[in-house]
């Protein structure tokens, strides 16, 4: 892991320190919600939940527990460019 990285169970527990709902995440939310039932109830446990697992994920050959690895593999990474929302 470089300097530039954070472990992904340390980041996650980070991310789990954050109130449930935050204005960036509440507008991603409504932006691009949940299609079926209700897996999450805020997007800090959706996140949080999985960059916690990301270390048992059993499709890899190797444990992944690089935050940063973990963060380019998002599927919606909007936020991070600011697509529609604002910076925070």
């Amino acid at each position: 892991m470089s300097t530039m990285d954070i472990d992904v169970l340390v980041f996650s527990r980070l991310l789990e320190s954050l109130p449930d709902h935050l204005p960036i995440s509440d507008k991603f939310e409504q932006a691009d919600p949940q299609k079926t039932k209700l897996w999450w109830s805020s997007q800090r446990e959706h996140m949080g939940t999985w960059f916690a697992s990301q270390p048992s994920r059993t499709k890899r050959r190797s444990p992944n527990w690089s935050a940063k690895t973990t963060y380019q593999r998002l599927g919606h990474p909007e936020p991070r460019s600011a697509g529609g929302f604002e910076r925070v």
